[in-house]
């Protein structure tokens, strides 16, 4: 594969992770262009490899290529760059980052530890994260007959039925067991 293919099909990659998923990262990249196998993959996240790039299946300039291409395709398109630390797994609750180059130089390992984000993703997490903030809210106004008092237009000056205070107090089977 000459450094023209490992371009394009860099920004194939991109395209299709990003419509996919939303995100896309260099490690997910380099499976979909053929340099890492799942096995190779596997085998670094275990600790059996010392570094990502050993078991890459292209040379030291194609991966900075790749890199590269990765960050172009990402600034174009607007994408937010998010760092993720990569752990090795099963180190029995030990937190043992990984390596993805030989020496562990900062900015070659900081290009192979980012994620990029699509703004739909992103949006979306927001919104999701809304939601959750506002149904947990929500939650908490339940009273102990099971309405929901923060749907009432009375709630904010509302005492509640522990104040004595609800209109539905006489009528609460949960006050006034049968």
């Amino acid at each position: 594969m000459n450094t023209h293919e490992v371009e394009v099909k860099v920004r194939s990659a991109m395209y299709k992770l990003i419509h996919e998923k939303g995100v896309a990262s260099p490690v997910e990249v380099l499976m979909e262009i053929g340099a890492l196998s799942k096995e190779n993959y596997e085998a670094w996240r275990l600790g059996k490899a010392p570094y990502l790039e050993r078991v890459c299946t292209i040379n030291l300039h194609k991966l900075s290529t790749v890199n590269h291409e990765i960050r172009v395709y990402a600034q174009k398109h607007n994408l937010k760059g998010s760092w993720t630390m990569y752990k090795k797994w099963k180190s029995k609750g030990k937190v043992i980052p990984l390596r993805f180059s030989r020496y562990g130089v900062e900015s070659i390992e900081r290009s192979y530890a980012m994620h990029y984000i699509s703004s739909n993703k992103i949006a979306e997490a927001k919104e999701h994260k809304e939601f959750h903030k506002e149904k947990d809210a929500l939650a908490g106004t339940i009273a102990p007959c099971g309405l929901v008092c923060g749907l009432c237009g009375e709630y904010e000056k509302c005492g509640g039925c522990e104040a004595g205070k609800c209109d539905r107090t006489g009528i609460c089977y949960q006050r006034n067991p049968l």
